[in-house]
């Protein structure tokens, strides 16, 4: 909701003429709309633990199979930063999403596997200098973002190369579901939630762990992730060879 949507609920009474001009009693007219976005606002603003509440550990390894890696956890967690912004915004319905996030699964780890094969080897030297003309060419308006997304560092050359095209993908599934400037608008919202957490996380937290060690075993990173907790191989609750990973992968 805007600072000036905001305003008005300071300065124009219920009774009052609306501000947008039709002739009606603001309480008849827009004030509803505007208490439904201030709403809105507020529960997007609402902190949540977000855990596997939207898209499982076990549904991921489901769909992905083994091994699954740092870059596969960093999916995993942006997966459930969509659905809990979808959720939030009430539509589409909770089937429709969960849909949605295996087509964003796929089209993540696809994208991982050609940046794989890339010549740039944004994975290989994540840190190494890089300019990033390439994305101000594509009209993107780079000192809208933090800082640290603005270092010219090829890491963020996949952070914005990596979440345009889960983006893109969005916006097509979405489109399919509902009026388009309802889909735009989850999109930019999922858009900026995703680059705040690349921002206070990857950046902030953890030292972008997940992409500088990308194919690093996180099978214990899963296990941590979930409510309910992964067979131990440690234990002897599932092999080594089926998880594709060896005693040395065990974090805990």
């Amino acid at each position: 909701m805007s600072a000036q949507v905001q305003q008005l609920h300071k300065t124009v009474g219920r009774n009052d003429p609306c501000p947008c001009g039709s002739g009606k009693k603001y309480k008849k007219c827009c004030l509803p709309r505007h208490e439904e976005e201030e709403q809105l606002r507020r529960k997007l603003a609402e902190p949540e633990i977000l855990s596997d509440k939207y898209f499982t550990v076990k549904e991921y390894i489901s769909e992905s199979g083994f091994p699954v890696v740092n870059l596969d956890y960093f999916l995993l967690e942006l997966l459930n930063i969509i659905g809990s912004i979808i959720h939030k915004l009430g539509k589409p319905n909770p089937e429709q999403v969960k849909e949605l996030l295996k087509k964003l699964l796929s089209q993540g780890r696809n994208f991982f596997a050609g940046c794989q094969k890339c010549t740039v080897g944004c994975l290989k030297e994540p840190m190494k200098r890089a300019s990033l003309q390439s994305l101000k060419d594509k009209g993107l308006r780079l000192e809208e973002f933090p800082k640290v997304l603005q270092k010219p560092v090829i890491i963020n050359l996949f952070y914005f190369e990596f979440v345009n095209s889960i983006m893109v993908a969005l916006a097509k599934e979405l489109e399919s579901l509902l009026p388009e400037a309802e889909a735009k608008d989850i999109v930019s919202t999922v858009s900026a939630s995703i680059f705040d957490f690349v921002t206070e996380n990857c950046w902030g937290n953890c030292n972008n762990r997940c992409i500088k060690e990308y194919g690093k075993n996180a099978y214990c990173s899963f296990c941590s992730f979930g409510e309910d907790k992964l067979p131990c191989p440690k234990a002897g609750e599932i092999s080594y060879n089926e998880i594709c990973a060896t005693e040395a992968d065990m974090i805990h």
